[in-house]
């Protein structure tokens, strides 16, 4: 349960796919790490590199990086900040 603006909320059931080792330290650097890679790609610098290189950045970036689930709590939490993950529409692959 959550209290928000004074009443009890009831949390979905959170489940996690990923380990349950990541640290809140872990998933906030790789979110700030994972936007500093993606300035480097628009910018130029890190399009030098090979492309196992940046695939490998990119598996190290995605291994702590915040699931839907992260989100959905990050909602429920501040909803003013952050919308419902089962509510964006990403586009197709």
């Amino acid at each position: 349960m959550f209290i928000r603006f004074g009443a009890c909320v009831k949390a979905p059931a959170l489940t996690r796919i990923k380990s349950p080792m990541t640290t809140p330290y872990e998933r906030t650097r790789a979110l700030l790490a994972t936007r500093a890679f993606l300035q480097d790609l628009l910018y130029g610098q890190a399009s030098e590199l090979p492309a196992k290189a940046l695939r490998e950045e990119a598996r190290t970036l995605l291994r702590h990086f915040v699931l839907p689930a992260d989100l959905m709590l990050a909602h429920y939490l501040a909803p003013d900040w952050f919308a419902s993950p089962d509510d964006v529409k990403l586009p197709p692959k």
